[in-house]
């Protein structure tokens, strides 16, 4: 199986050995895990990110089978989420590429070849000078809403990511002042789909989201407005329907911090405890 686009086709050929010819391209080397690589490469003057699965041994498979876990043996699993991802109406990367040979699973050869995202800073690298350099309000404000509308976009398609950290999420520079921002999900190979997302795995993604920002200055009032965007809906019935939702994200993204620092988080956060007649937040 070979899907190439027109410019890949052109460069590679589209006979068995293009295959190859693709497969063993070299270049800066981002990750090598478990029968999985990732590589920047240069192609024709422009750059591109290399996804190939190796192999992985009907060791791993088995072990992650018998744990519980859902083996991603296949270049095909990122290929069909990023498709659904974008079906979903939520930017993802380019494929110019997919490979895959081999009825074996477990010594199975695939590759997904992907434009790089141009002009795009992940979220991580952005907010880590927050705490002592505060964005303006009127960008931080934007870009809770712009998270918030993402992921609503995510779950409300039935699509969960599974390590949905700051660093999965790429905002591409606005091209005017106050032009709306746009995110880019990327490293969908472990993302699942279903007709709804279960309670399990919402948790884990925003738990995930929250613990990922803890560290650089996140607020009340960011989460706020994060949830505001997130449910479409006033945050008096987010937080009355839907409270031991929240106080699980809160407890499992607390957990984490713990577990990974080995320390507190900073500042508290909980579920606010509604009165008769009182909003949760007054913008």
């Amino acid at each position: 199986m070979l899907e190439l686009s027109a410019e890949m086709s052109a460069l590679f050929g589209t006979d068995d050995a293009a295959f190859d010819r693709i497969f063993h391209l070299t270049g800066q080397e981002f990750r090598n895990r478990e029968g999985r690589e990732t590589l920047r490469v240069e192609i024709g003057g422009q750059y591109y990110f290399l996804k190939r699965h190796c192999g992985y041994g009907w060791k791993y498979i088995l072990r992650t089978l018998l744990t519980g876990g859902f083996p991603c043996i296949s270049a095909r699993t990122e290929l069909e989420a990023i498709r659904r991802f974008q079906q979903a109406g939520i930017s993802t990367v380019d494929v110019v590429g997919f490979g895959e040979r081999g009825r074996n699973p477990a010594t199975r050869q695939s590759f997904l070849l992907m434009r790089e995202l141009c002009g795009c800073c992940d979220l991580e690298q952005l907010c880590q000078t927050w705490p002592i350099q505060p964005p303006a309000p009127k960008f931080r404000q934007a870009l809770m809403k712009a998270i918030g509308n993402t992921t609503r976009l995510m779950h409300s398609a039935g699509l969960n990511h599974r390590d949905y950290y700051l660093i999965h999420l790429w905002l591409e520079q606005p091209t005017a002042d106050d032009g709306e921002l746009r995110l880019h999900v990327i490293d969908l190979h472990r993302a699942m789909w279903h007709r709804r997302v279960p309670l399990y795995w919402r948790v884990k993604d925003l738990a995930a989201l929250l613990f990922s920002a803890r560290d650089f200055g996140i607020t009340k009032s960011d989460c706020l407005r994060f949830l505001r965007a997130y449910r479409g809906r006033p945050l008096r019935e987010v937080f009355t329907e839907e409270p031991t939702l929240w106080r699980l994200v809160l407890l499992r993204s607390n957990h984490l911090f713990r577990k990974l620092n080995h320390r507190q988080p900073v500042g508290e956060l909980r579920v606010p405890r509604l009165q008769p007649g009182r909003e949760a937040y007054g913008v």
